[in-house]
């Protein structure tokens, strides 16, 4: 297991329990199944970088938001930017329309 998996691991468990502490204490009923989503999002970095994608890119790409601030941080990168803390989904309606 490299050290790039066992941070991102450790940062999206972090968050999780974080997220739900939170929750909880809002009376908001807790995601069970989030924690699983953040799993999947880390092998998916991990299939982005072995096929040459840029860390951050990858991260940006398969993250958002706070849980994103808390990946980066834990990786040592530089903070994201707020175009990159609104989502693949906000990003991609920024870009113009193309025919195919």
């Amino acid at each position: 297991m490299s050290d790039l998996h066992y941070q991102m691991i450790n940062a999206v468990t972090k968050y999780d329990i974080s997220k739900a502490k939170r929750d909880e204490k809002a009376g908001r009923l807790v995601n069970i199944y989030a924690l699983g989503h953040y799993f999947t999002a880390v092998e998916n970095v991990e299939r982005h970088v072995k096929t040459g994608d840029d860390l951050r890119n990858a991260l940006v790409n398969c993250f958002s938001g706070s849980l994103l601030k808390a990946v980066m941080r834990a990786v040592k990168l530089e903070p994201p930017t707020s175009s990159e803390l609104q989502g693949l989904y906000v990003r991609l309606q920024e870009l113009p329309d193309v025919d195919l």
